[in-house]
């Protein structure tokens, strides 16, 4: 057994018997990072099997080739309900396969959509008689979260067979109206609905993935887009996953809701005016096209600092 630790007359140094071949003295401040990362892991790692790989078939192009588009998606019931965004999923006649953490592959057809908010419901397909699958827990609401507060999202970037994570904070409540879409909207989609951004990198194939918050592991939010400099993510409210699943005839039985936290009073209203003084132009594509972002009017430093050097902030719907 090593001795008990002992503090030693060094600022912020804590000197410890040597473990494992870790040096005896650490920083507290590089313990404390080190703790961070290793509840991230924890909380991810518990997501692994929750979320899913989402492939759309369309058919062949014109060489013979597959045309496919494909996004994240995650369980919210036991029995098969997997929640995305709505344009991972829209074609009507494309056909649907899941593929879990365990690379077994499912089909699954659509359950509902809201188009307003860009989610879909899928209900996938068991691959064997009784086979469960494991679910989120998901926020009360998503004003339960703070700025600041530090969130994953778990995905497939790129197509990657293995879901890898990527870590952040939320930054802002804003309205999706404050992006000018130069290629328009989704047909039916809200201009005024709420969106949250999250200062984290996210990447083509993210769409549909949950951005969970690290403290409890409840989904606060589902994934919609990012930017091309993979900085920004920006997604849809839990509570609009919330009314999907009741419209769908989701018992709240059927799902995990984690327990209610405190609301940000900072993010009491549907709308925080965080971005009043900017104004971002993005071009909205289909599932293979990309979009961008322009910052075209000045943005308010104490608001917006880690823009004060981006002069264009490309963006793109997190699909290929």
């Amino acid at each position: 057994m090593p001795d008990n630790p002992v503090i030693v007359a060094k600022p912020n140094v804590l000197e410890v018997p040597p473990l494992f071949g870790v040096d005896r003295t650490t920083s507290v401040v590089e313990m404390e990072k080190n703790l961070k990362e290793a509840r991230t892991r924890l909380a991810a790692e518990a997501y692994r099997e929750t979320v899913a790989f989402i492939k759309t078939d369309h058919g062949k192009n014109r060489d013979g080739s597959e045309n496919t588009t494909a996004g994240t998606g995650f369980f919210v019931t036991k029995d098969g309900v997997l929640a995305t965004d709505y344009h991972v999923v829209k074609d009507p006649k494309a056909g649907i396969t899941v593929t879990t953490s365990n690379g077994v592959v499912h089909t699954a057809k659509l359950k509902s959509i809201d188009i307003k908010s860009d989610l879909a419901l899928l209900q996938v397909e068991p691959a064997i008689s009784g086979e469960v699958f494991k679910s989120a827990t998901l926020a009360e609401s998503s004003r339960e979260l703070g700025v600041s507060q530090n969130v994953f999202t778990r995905g497939h970037p790129k197509r990657s067979a293995e879901s890898k994570v990527s870590t952040g904070n939320q930054n802002a409540l804003v309205t999706l109206n404050k992006f000018t879409l130069t290629d328009g909207l989704i047909e039916g989609e809200d201009p005024d609905r709420s969106m949250i951004t999250t200062v984290m990198r996210a990447d083509v194939g993210n769409s549909g993935g949950p951005i969970v918050r690290e403290s409890d592991g409840a989904v606060v939010a589902i994934l919609d887009f990012n930017s091309l400099s993979n900085s920004l993510a920006i997604s849809t409210p839990v509570e609009d996953l919330h009314r999907l699943l009741v419209r769908s005839g989701v018992t709240r039985e059927r799902i995990q809701v984690a327990m209610a936290l405190p609301v940000n009073p900072n993010q009491a209203k549907d709308s925080v005016t965080i971005f009043d003084a900017t104004r971002l132009v993005v071009p909205r594509a289909d599932a293979s096209a990309q979009r961008q972002v322009q910052k075209d009017k000045p943005a308010q430093p104490s608001l917006l600092q880690h823009y004060a050097d981006l002069k264009t902030l490309p963006r793109q719907k997190v699909k290929p």
